[in-house]
């Protein structure tokens, strides 16, 4: 009479390729998801000390403050929000280009960490100051001041940041710091 051989025996082989090849491929898989995600948007800051200037995206990054605009309302801006102009100057040398392009966003350093993009496209009556760009300015030949406007709740405190996401640096961003 001939022994039977139990299942785990004879699929023994195959349960061990199995145990090996299933959590490598879910690790493979993960990363590369996990890759393709981070490397469109801004993941990876560099930080910047409030203050101080950065080389960043074929540019320096200098002089960045916040200023809150009193005319706020008389512009179109809703009830119980407050007007935040964020400016910094941007300068490249004559062997490197403008940056090709690039967004900021204000954020909150502390408490709710909450994020705010620009409202330059937003419906109220807000224009950049004269002699300066409300974007980054792709064919800019002279260094020149980004001048962004931001719509914030009453209820936002400082300090705050200002992040600035280039194209082709995308994951990694610069945050600059501003002194309260």
């Amino acid at each position: 009479m001939m022994a039977r051989v139990g299942w785990w025996r004879s699929n023994g082989l195959a349960l061990i390729a199995l145990a090996v090849l299933l959590p490598a491929t879910v690790a493979v898989t993960t990363v590369n998801e996990w890759w393709d995600y981070n490397s469109g948007r801004a993941a990876q800051a560099v930080e910047v000390e409030a203050g101080a200037e950065a080389s960043f995206g074929g540019a320096t990054w200098s002089d960045a403050r916040l200023t809150r605009r009193s005319d706020g309302p008389s512009l179109g801006i809703p009830p119980g929000t407050k007007l935040m102009v964020a400016t910094v100057d941007v300068t490249f040398g004559p062997d490197s280009a403008a940056p090709n392009g690039c967004t900021l966003t204000l954020g909150e350093a502390m408490g709710a960490q909450r994020q705010w993009g620009s409202a330059s496209t937003d419906p109220f009556d807000w224009y950049a100051s004269e002699g300066m760009a409300s974007y980054c300015a792709s064919d800019a030949t002279e260094p020149y001041t980004v001048e962004v406007p931001f719509v914030l709740p009453e209820d936002a405190q400082g300090p705050y940041t200002i992040d600035v996401s280039v194209g082709e640096e995308l994951p990694r961003f610069l945050r600059l710091r501003l002194d309260d």
